[in-house]
């Protein structure tokens, strides 16, 4: 058997107690006191103090060099005069945001230029070769060098190799740099030092020894170079990634792709490419435009419904008689709204101006310009005299205007009279004014009908074929017997969705039992009897109300608006033989009597609010998402010409065909599968190709069948015609009305999967589909129809439902949306919305967003953009002015779009809110009362965010109206902005650019991941886009102002100005004191007037609750000298960005105290900054937490709070759970209002105490409305938590040895010192935190005997002697871990391995007993039993044989006991045995 005692030895050095000296440092003088230097300007010395560093570096160096030849210490002295020189090295090293900016320039500025001399130096040497292996080299347009350099060009361009032969010699050079010019390598430490192991583990010693110093440069100089090359591999694949996405092309690599994956669940635009996403974005505003039309007409007109009928009439519930009158108004409004439109004629289709959409210029006729130019022309006037006579002497050009006839006379005089009658019931009466104030309000909602319509009759085909009529033509026709029908769609079942089945809302359980038996009597009573049992009759209702739709094709065929399933001996006589021919019916087929149930089943709205509301809504769809397809095509064929050109142009300059293809600008759409793939390299599932438009807006597209439809030719909205025939495509498509599949297309389909029901036979598949007649409708052509295009496109096209909660969702998705997601968003709607202070608070904090850019209320240009913002905001009165402002903003893109609201909008739709209660009869009016309070609450809202956005827009215009002009640019003249886009100088173009601003640097919600959007599903996180918002918008505003610095122009005179360059200043600077010199302001004033130090600030810190470890604390000190803070945080818009900073601060101020330099900290701190950024994305919801409290954490919040008393009856444990569930539910502010009510009695009032003994300042109260509340820090109360963690911890770092020693198998010494050692590092770091905790409560106040009586009682008082003096008390194996050990080896037949251990175990023990908890861990400790012989435990059952150099005590009980097997012994022996080993 091995000798192992004697194979062990000296196996630890002595272990220093490594305790640390509170250095004094001069600071400041302000106002005639110290002050200590704040962390921003220390921030700032910093970066100058590193760059003094940087020569010092290399000074440092050559006397290193000359100390080991010399044996001198010629370093001493160079830092002595450094040190002399640097006026920054005090202030630098105040704080510890200044010893991170000193490092971190130190390291980059040499490092960087390094690399870049080194990188340039090496591609300089490739290029002069003339041949090699490494490189191929190429001169800028593709072509060999030796022909570019014939031409008298010298550029070379790397192939792979030597590409990364050129990044490899950066990445040295970087290391070099590192090396020579970081002043102090053992101050910045190394990623060795952060493991603790590896090869660049710097060496470290009190002595100073030149030969150490320039090993460990050579280390530091190694991780460099490594670190560096990562780092530019990293950014060489991001930055080839984004040129490519941007470009329209896909990404080759396997990590292009996975970075790609990343990309597009994080970027704005997801999986779009950048045209798609532009035009959507306009797409959607203008359709938020026509909404917000149709919304204020609407709420107008409810408003003067309202004015008729006092208030206290309306607030009565109880009462009929209000709510009456209301509804026979707006029922008669109604159908004075819809009156005339069935007479439409020649005489609504007449003519106007066209004018360009955004500026309202008028449009020149081009047939007329060219006609006037070539006149000019031929009378001797140059180009540029031409162009400007024929503008302007050429005609306008004209377009359609669709101007619907007016109201009813008869239909207007109806209503006027019902209203009179009305309102004397309640003692008014209107003035004529007053009663005309509805018509004229109806009439408006008419005229922004026609606008639509309008462009709706533009988009179509006028050529008139040989035969038949154009589709304008058909239009015409149609219009009158349809538009009512695709206005009248206000139905309650299609709350949710109007054109979407599976969304239907379920109507209210008595109306479907009435549905049933009227469908009976229906079907019993016509001219062919139906007889229907209760089984069938509930079929027919189920399939009416679960079926229904609303049809949103372009009306080209006489089609009603509603169509659903249901027996065709239902459809009236005169619709008989059209209507068989289809699967569903439309609502205007039925017999009237069936339409009548229809109706009231479904549960029509027969308002004017209703109408105008849901039909401009359906009008605005259909119209403007057709004119978004045609835009999207219309720009992409744009695209195809010019890419087609470009090839050409490069080309001929010489470049390949496939370089020159790479280069040439990409369309999104593409006419074959083979254009796609060759100009972006997609591969197979990377693009998909456009199918036919089948109930268009359902799903989006029908998908199209990749088997069958490959050749299936493309249509144009805009017809062709035939060839052939000379008739219109469209006119032909129109006659094909109907058409049947043939086997070989339905086996193609079944073979594909599509339209075949799960489970269905080939068989039973075709007598089905060869049934079913398939409608070929002329609406169903749409101009992508057949276009190829990248798999992102279209899926935004096909609205591909990606999240886990969805229409098709099971009983499992429907059943987590009502036990998770719909509570998740009443309690978020409850702390929101429902708030009134949070409102105060989204208003103060959004002020910040305008701050953030550098723009002031009241200051620079612009100073009536507060007022415009004011006029134009979506609360309360609303003017006609104010209306077209936000109209003309809703459509740029800036308004409408708060994140948190929309997140929050978003989630309710999920779980369909609010669906359930109005359906029960009884609940209805409570129901539209609590959607009013609802619908204000979000108005406001909006509005609180709005204000700042329509500012920010009018100051950004004013700014760079003012910047442009003062730089010399004519107005009216082209140049070229900052987007790179040739624009003309005018307020249209800077109105642009200013929505461009605000879109891309104020959070926006349409500027959100699909991803990070869905993540509203999940359990976790509240209102997750705002963080990822603020991450989007912080960048692009420092990106924004570094551009508009250099940003220049041209002038004709070709003097070369800097328009922005003020503004991208004012910008960075507004960006900068908003998140940084703001806080840390806040916080230095704090310090200053309550005489808060460091020290206090930093045991403040330890003394808040988790969520504001990380926060900026505000420090305050009362009267009474109790500490309080103010946690900044909550009224920082932009503390998501802040708040890792603080993180990484903090975690390197956490370590300033070992010897392992600050990198290792550095690079912790930012492990745990991205923790603290994830934090909104993966922290638990509202009520996840509420739930997690109760089911998961046993009863307990995640602060240590107990929800309920284990020990309680289970009626109070219950009722408890239930306030505690509830209270995350509360709205209004419901905690803060309590204690504002507390602090209101007087100071006699014994209810002026929580239950805890608390009570509260009115004043403090009232700043909590802004988030100014100031909270006490109560460290005798909570000191109680941090004892319990700390005996938590203790508990669990012991059991990471029992566990490896009780597994109950056999161990080797080795696993046990290792676990012995493992539980160690543990239970350091449980005890150095409970010492700081304690050490901080003394510098909060707390006296010794609170200190004892809280803790010493708990943890006894030898521990905390210990803690208190800061002394590390190693783990004691206790003599029960030892029996156990002993009675495992019985078990095992075995000599118990821990004999082996146990005198080095205490060896160790002993060493560690004096080791300061000022450090960060304890040291490094080699196991001396690893890789060792494996020990002989001799005859199982036996006791060790008597080894040489043995434990004296095992000797001697080898001696008594002899080869007795040990578990023959007596127990008393046994036991003795015991203690005598491990005594």
């Amino acid at each position: 058997m091995s000798d192992y005692n004697s194979q062990v030895d000296a196996l630890f050095p002595d272990i220093v107690s490594e305790t640390t000296k509170e250095t004094e440092k001069d600071t400041a003088k302000l106002f005639g006191r110290d002050v200590g230097v704040s962390s921003l300007g220390s921030f700032f010395a910093g970066i100058g103090s590193g760059f003094f560093k940087i020569p010092e570096g290399f000074v440092s160096i050559g006397a290193n060099l000359i100390d080991l030849g010399a044996d001198t210490n010629t370093a001493e002295k160079v830092e002595k005069f450094f040190a002399t020189i640097n006026p920054f090295d005090e202030y630098a090293e105040a704080t510890t945001a200044g010893k991170i900016s000193e490092i971190l320039t130190n390291i980059a500025i040499p490092a960087g230029v390094a690399a870049r001399i080194a990188s340039t130096a090496t591609k300089s040497a490739i290029a002069g070769k003339k041949a090699g292996n490494y490189f191929k080299l190429l001169d800028d347009d593709g072509l060999p060098i030796m022909e570019g350099i014939k031409k008298g060009q010298q550029f070379a361009k790397l192939n792979r190799k030597g590409q990364a032969l050129q990044l490899g010699a950066g990445a040295v050079g970087a290391g070099v740099g590192e090396a020579i010019f970081v002043s102090d390598p053992d101050k910045v430490g190394t990623f060795g030092d952060l493991f603790d192991v590896g090869p660049t583990k710097l060496e470290r010693g009190d002595d100073y020894d030149p030969e150490r110093e320039l090993y460990n440069r050579l280390k530091l100089g190694i991780e460099g170079a490594a670190f560096t090359g990562i780092l530019s591999l990293a950014g060489s694949g991001v930055k080839q990634l984004a040129d490519s996405t941007k470009a329209g092309r896909v990404a080759q690599t396997k990590i292009g792709r996975a970075l790609d994956y990343v990309s597009q669940r994080l970027r704005p635009r997801s999986g779009k490419n950048p045209e798609y996403f532009e035009k959507e974005m306009a797409f959607k505003g203008l359709g938020a435009g026509d909404l917000n039309k149709s919304q204020n007409l609407a709420f107008r007109l409810d408003d003067q419904i309202d004015s008729i009928i006092p208030f206290l009439d309306r607030a009565n519930i109880f009462s009929g008689k209000a709510a009456a009158s209301q509804t026979a108004i707006a029922e008669q409004l109604n159908k004075t709204l819809l009156s005339g439109l069935d007479s439409i004629d020649d005489a609504a289709f007449g003519k106007t101006i066209a004018r360009n959409p955004k500026t309202g210029e008028p449009l020149i006729d081009k047939q007329s310009f060219k006609e006037l130019k070539a006149k000019a022309l031929s009378k001797g006037l140059s180009e540029e005299e031409a162009i400007k006579e024929a503008t302007k002497n050429a005609k306008k050009e004209e377009t359609l205007q669709v101007i619907l006839p007016k109201i009813s006379a008869e239909e207007a005089t109806k209503s006027i009279n019902l209203i009179n009658k009305e309102a004397k019931k309640f003692g008014k009466s209107l003035t004529k004014a007053e009663q005309q104030g509805f018509i004229d309000t109806l009439e408006e909602m008419r005229q922004g009908w026609g606008d639509l319509l309008s462009i709706e009759g533009r988009s179509l085909d006028m050529t008139k074929p040989l035969q038949g009529k154009s589709v304008f033509e058909k239009w015409k026709e149609l219009l009158p017997k349809t538009l009512k029908d695709r206005l009248d769609v206000g139905y309650k079942v299609f709350q949710n969705n109007p054109i979407s089945a599976l969304d239907n809302v379920k109507p209210a359980k008595q109306l479907i039992i009435d549905a049933e038996k009227n469908i009976k009597n229906i079907a019993s009573n016509l001219p062919t009897p139906v007889k229907l049992t209760n089984t069938e009759a509930k079929k027919i209702v189920a399939d009416i109300y679960e079926s229904a739709f609303i049809d949103k094709k372009l009306p080209l065929t006489n089609k009603g608006s509603v169509l659903f399933k249901i027996p065709d001996y239902f459809v009236d006589k005169s619709f008989a033989q059209r209507a068989a021919k289809f699967p569903k019916k439309q609502l205007i087929q039925l017999t009237p009597e069936t339409q009548d149930l229809a109706k009231t089943l479904l549960g029509k709205d027969k308002s004017a609010m209703s109408t105008i509301l849901n039909g401009t809504n359906m009008l605005s769809t259909v119209i403007r998402r057709d004119d978004f397809y045609r835009t999207l095509r219309r720009t992409s064929e744009d695209i195809a010409v010019a890419r087609s050109a470009r090839i050409k142009e490069l080309i001929d300059q010489g470049f390949s065909a496939e370089e020159a293809s790479r280069r040439a600008p990409i369309q999104t759409f593409f006419n074959t599968e083979e254009e796609l793939i060759k100009a972006t390299g997609a591969r197979t599932g990377d693009y998909r190709r456009i199918g036919t438009i089948s109930q268009r807006g359902e799903e989006g597209l029908e998908q199209i069948n990749p088997l069958t439809d490959r050749s299936k030719q493309r249509s144009l909205l805009e017809g062709e015609l035939d060839p052939k025939t000379g008739e219109s495509i469209w006119a032909q498509k129109q006659n094909r009305v109907l058409r049947k599949p043939g086997v070989p297309e339905l086996l193609n389909q079944f073979d594909a999967g599509i339209n075949v029901k799960p489970g269905e036979t080939v068989s039973s598949f075709l007598k089905r589909m060869q049934r079913d007649e398939v409608l070929e409708d002329v609406a169903s052509i749409n101009p992508l129809t057949g276009l190829w295009t990248l798999i992102g496109n279209a899926d935004a096209l096909y609205n591909v439902n990606k999240n886990i909660i969805g229409p098709k969702s099971g009983f499992a998705g429907r059943l987590y949306a009502n036990l998770v997601l719909y509570p998740k968003a009443t309690s978020q709607m409850a702390k929101t919305i429902l708030s009134p202070f949070t409102h105060m608070r989204n208003f103060l904090s959004a002020g910040a967003f305008a701050t953030a850019n550098g723009l002031i209320p009241f200051i620079g240009p612009g100073e009536g953009a507060a007022r415009k913002a004011l006029r134009a905001l979506q609360l309360g009165p609303r003017t006609k002015e104010g209306n077209a402002i936000y109209q003309e903003l809703l459509q740029r893109g800036v308004v409408n779009s708060q994140v948190q609201l929309a997140d929050l909008q978003a989630l309710l739709k999920d779980v369909n809110f609010g669906s359930y209660l109005g359906s029960i009869k009884a609940f209805d009016k409570l129901a539209k009362g609590l959607s009013r309070v609802k619908r204000f609450a979000q108005d406001a809202y909006t509005a609180e965010d709005d204000f700042w956005k329509i500012f920010s827009y009018f100051k950004e215009q004013d700014r760079l109206f003012q910047a442009y002009k003062k730089a010399g640019i004519a107005e009216g003249s082209n140049f070229v902005n900052l987007a790179g886009q040739t624009v003309k100088f005018n307020r249209e173009a800077v109105a642009d650019e200013a929505a461009r601003i605000v879109r891309n640097n104020i959070p926006n919600y349409a500027y959100v991941s699909d991803f990070v959007k869905g993540l509203r599903q999940y359990p976790v996180g509240n209102f997750v886009s705002f963080p990822a918002e603020i991450m989007r918008t912080g960048t692009n505003i420092v990106q924004r102002g570094i551009d508009e610095y250099f940003y220049s122009v041209t002038l004709p005179n070709k003097k070369v100005v800097y328009p922005l360059r003020t503004i991208g200043l004012t910008r960075l600077l507004g960006m900068g004191v908003t998140t940084a010199a703001v806080p840390y302001a806040a916080v230095s004033a704090g310090q200053a007037l309550y005489d808060v130090s460091k020290d206090e600030l930093e045991a403040i810190r330890r003394y808040v609750p988790k969520w504001s470890k990380n926060s900026t604390l505000i420090p305050l000190k009362g009267e009474d000298g109790k500490f309080k803070y103010v946690d900044f945080s909550h009224m920082n818009a932009y503390d998501t960005l802040t708040r890792p900073i603080q993180t990484v601060i903090n975690r390197v101020q956490a370590g300033e105290q070992d010897k392992d330099g600050i990198m290792d900290d550095f690079v912790l701190g930012l492990f745990e900054s991205t923790k603290e950024l994830a934090a909104p994305f993966i922290t638990e919801s509202i009520w996840t937490e509420a739930l997690a409290d109760l089911y998961i954490r046993g009863g307990e919040t995640r602060d240590g709070f107990r929800v309920y008393n284990e020990n309680d009856s289970t009626g109070n444990q219950i009722y408890n759970s239930l306030a505690h569930l509830i209270k995350s539910q509360a709205p209004l502010n419901y905690q803060q209002l309590k204690r504002i009510g507390l602090s209101i009695k007087p100071d006699d009032d014994l209810g002026r105490f929580d239950a805890r003994g608390r009570e509260y300042e009115f004043g403090n109260e009232l700043a909590g409305i802004i988030g100014a509340r100031a909270v006490e820090i109560d460290p005798a109360n909570s000191i109680k938590y941090k004892v319990a963690d700390y005996a938590r911890g203790t508990r669990n770092s012991k059991a990471l040895f029992t566990r490896t020693m009780l597994k109950g198998g056999p161990v080797t010494p080795e696993e046990i010192f290792d676990a012995y050692i493992n539980a160690n590092r543990a239970l350091y770091k449980v005890q150095k935190t409970m010492s700081d905790d304690i050490k901080a409560a003394q510098t909060l106040g707390l006296s010794e005997d609170q200190l004892y009586t809280e803790v010493a009682d708990r943890i006894g008082g030898p521990n905390f002697g210990y803690l208190s003096e800061g002394v590390f008390r190693p783990m004691k194996i206790s003599q029960g871990s030892l029996l156990g050990f002993q009675e495992i080896a019985d078990e095992l037949g075995i000599v118990n391995p821990i004999e082996y251990v146990i005198d080095t175990i205490e060896e160790l023990r002993a060493s560690l007993s004096e080791y300061s908890l000022s450090n960060e861990s304890i040291p490094n400790i080699r196991n001396p039993f690893k890789n060792l012989p494996k020990p002989d435990l001799g005859p199982v059952g036996q006791l060790p044989p008597v080894v040489s150099g043995a434990n004296p005590n095992v000797v001697a009980a080898n001696a008594r006991y002899g080869s007795v097997p040990f578990t023959a012994l007596p127990e008393d022996q046994k036991e003795e045995a015991i203690n005598r080993l491990f005594d």
